[in-house]
């Protein structure tokens, strides 16, 4: 039979890195990386969309919608009332009897398409960031 003795040296210093990186991993830090990972698709967004006064591609903002110790939600999209009707489109009257018959001309989505890659590569670098920050 085999017998090895297993000694560890660090385990104090090793200990106090996880502990760092479980609190690192938290709260604003990890709002910032979900912050980070939407912005190529808020970018892809603002350049997508259709411009005629470009009010809706500078109302394109990202914002929290729930963030706590130990998880983080971000969006982006608009706050302009007539952004569905761009994106969507908009075939029939409207509460005031008005006739539309206005084809859809999608941004969010082909936005979303096109850099949901680029978006969890942005996610992912950021936390790599904490971790090494932290050992």
């Amino acid at each position: 039979m085999l017998k090895a003795n297993v000694k560890l040296i660090g385990e104090k210093e090793l200990l106090a890195k996880f502990k760092a990186l479980s609190k690192a991993a938290q709260g604003q830090h990890l709002l910032h990386a979900t912050q980070a990972g939407i912005l190529p698709i808020q970018n892809e967004a603002i350049v997508k969309v259709a411009k005629d006064t470009g009010t809706l591609a500078r109302s394109i903002h990202t914002e929290t919608v729930k963030a706590s110790n130990s998880y983080a939600e971000s969006a982006t999209g608009t706050d302009v009332v007539y952004a569905a009707r761009i994106e969507f489109g908009f075939m029939q009257a409207d509460r005031l009897g008005r006739h539309y018959n206005q084809p859809a001309q999608p941004y969010m989505r082909p936005a979303f398409d096109t850099k949901k890659s680029a978006a969890e590569n942005e996610t992912k670098a950021a936390l790599l960031d904490l971790i090494n920050a932290v050992i």
